[in-house]
């Protein structure tokens, strides 16, 4: 270690007092929103085209617009489309294939004007996809303002939410619940990058998995009106339905003396299991089912210099001991190898 790094981290060993006396605070979520329907009109197309569309959207979701709908269709190199396709704090996905998906590349919802965009010829399939978006954004405008500007774990949780809907609307819905409660994903000792099927129970964007948790609800209605407010809850619905909220680890950040604080966010278990698939490692399964909040925070120091704390709430001691084991290989790959770890009862850092 350079003696500048050295100079960075050796402050933050005096703060391991901090990482165990933050609190914990049980996190919120959005509260629904009423609305009111009115008539839907037709966009810019053939009345009857775009007419199909918005009713095929209304019948898989099972809601109808509150406005009506536009469909707008540009050159494919109109940098209208291109911006609203970057601006989207939702990243809206397609099928491609049996078990992937990929970003949407000819459509984009334009939100402030109830409209799609989509490139000339029109793709029905990504025009689908934005419809559908589109509808939930009018029914649960609150929900998607969150997921835009919600940082951190919750925010992937609500954002996967949403494009899973929108994924399952223009697929034609999502069909009946399951018989059998869905399998927990960490139900196996441990978890390993040659786990059988790895890739396709955490995809680059949890989207399937929201999809699994939205297709195992039975009444997709629940999950907008409290919505899960984490990527464990997700990937285990079990946990989202005995209302077992995750909590936030409050509490004002340290002062690192000549940095600024560049991140104060939430890692989650998506974030784990990622890290952990990348590297090829593995690690124990009780690690990511006892999860139960956590927080990282970055400072930004002079000369280029970083310092970071990351602080985990489990179940128990045990599985804050497994993750003391472990820890290295659960963070992404940004960020530096630990120079300080502790726990104390159920926390580690």
């Amino acid at each position: 270690m350079n003696r500048r790094a050295l100079r960075i981290l050796l402050p933050l060993f005096a703060i391991a007092p901090w990482l165990a006396a933050t609190r914990c605070v049980t996190t919120q979520g959005p509260p629904r929103e009423g609305v009111a329907l009115v008539e839907v009109a037709p966009g810019e197309l053939a009345r009857d085209v775009v007419d199909g569309w918005i009713a095929r959207t209304e019948r898989a979701r099972g809601l109808a617009f509150v406005r009506a709908p536009l469909v707008a269709i540009v050159d494919a190199g109109d940098p209208a489309l291109a911006a609203l396709r970057d601006a989207a704090a939702v990243p809206l996905v397609r099928s491609s294939g049996m078990v992937f998906t990929e970003p949407l590349a000819n459509a984009a919802v334009d939100l402030a004007r109830d409209r799609v965009v989509a490139a000339r010829p029109p793709a029905e399939t990504e025009i689908l996809v934005a419809l559908a978006h589109l509808l939930d954004a009018q029914r649960y405008p609150h929900l998607v303002q969150t997921a835009a500007r919600a940082p951190g774990d919750v925010g992937v949780a609500l954002r996967a939410l949403l494009a899973a809907s929108a994924l399952s609307t223009a697929n034609g819905g999502l069909g009946p619940a399951p018989e059998e409660p869905p399998a927990d994903p960490f139900a196996a000792p441990r978890i390993a990058a040659e786990t059988p099927d790895a890739g396709t129970l955490f995809p680059e964007v949890p989207v399937l998995a929201a999809q699994g948790f939205l297709r195992a609800l039975g009444d997709r209605e629940d999950a907008f009106r409290a919505p899960p407010l984490s990527t464990e809850q997700i990937l285990r619905v079990a946990r989202w339905r005995a209302g077992d909220r995750p909590v936030r680890l409050a509490g004002p950040p340290p002062v690192v003396p000549g940095c600024t604080l560049a991140r104060d966010a939430s890692f989650g278990v998506w974030a784990q299991v990622r890290a952990l698939l990348g590297r090829g490692g593995d690690a124990p399964s009780r690690v990511f089912a006892a999860w139960r909040g956590d927080r990282a925070l970055a400072w930004r120091c002079a000369g280029d210099a970083t310092a970071w704390i990351y602080v985990l709430e489990l179940d128990d001691e045990a599985s804050a001991r497994a993750f003391a084991a472990s820890g290295d290989a659960l963070l992404p790959s940004e960020w530096a190898p630990a120079q300080h770890a502790g726990r104390r009862g159920r926390r580690a850092w």
